[in-house]
């Protein structure tokens, strides 16, 4: 059970990651070059308000050899996890995730005729799901101390009722050898 709640979340996590990808890879393939990453941001802005657990989402644009043009929020910048993440996208030119820190960091490179020209940045707070995931651990160590409490007193009434009659014999034959 726990190992479920695990990977039910770390679906989610992935969902979450493919979910963002296919919206920045569709606005950032219908949208003409000079709206892309205002359009975009606006997308962003969106979602981030739809969404509570949203840390961050923005789109910046970037130069020909992929730096940002405008530089990260503060929260974003002291996050290493963060700038893995926005590194591993823009040098694979794939949208790379990685979680930590209670925060899922993903970063989607957008293109342009095979050249990054941005990226869109969002956090997301794990927080809820990691709860979650401590919720379902605590119920299961709960219940498995429950079936320890029951089965051991029950486990020794049966020890006690198949040993009865070898215990009887035992006597027996001690009495026996007692010349009773």
């Amino acid at each position: 059970n726990n190992r479920e709640a695990e990977l039910a979340a770390n679906n989610a996590f992935e969902t979450n990651a493919a979910h963002l990808t296919a919206l920045v890879n569709g606005i950032a393939t219908d949208l003409p070059a000079s709206r892309r990453i205002a359009d975009l941001q606006t997308v962003l802005d969106r979602v981030a308000a739809a969404n509570e657990n949203t840390r961050y989402a923005y789109a910046v644009e970037t130069d020909a050899n992929g730096s940002l043009l405008k530089p990260d929020p503060e929260s974003v910048m002291a996050d290493p996890l963060a700038s893995m993440v926005l590194r591993d996208a823009m040098t694979s030119g794939a949208p790379a995730y990685r979680r930590g820190n209670g925060i899922l960091h993903i970063a989607v490179p957008v293109t342009q005729m095979g050249a990054n020209v941005g990226v869109a940045r969002v956090g997301l707070s794990t927080l809820n799901m990691e709860a979650q995931i401590s919720d379902a651990v605590s119920r299961n160590i709960i219940l498995a101390l429950g079936f320890v409490m029951l089965a051991l007193p029950l486990a020794a009434l049966g020890i006690n009722y198949v040993t009865a009659p070898v215990r009887r014999l035992t006597q027996a034959t001690r009495r026996l050898a007692a010349g009773d």
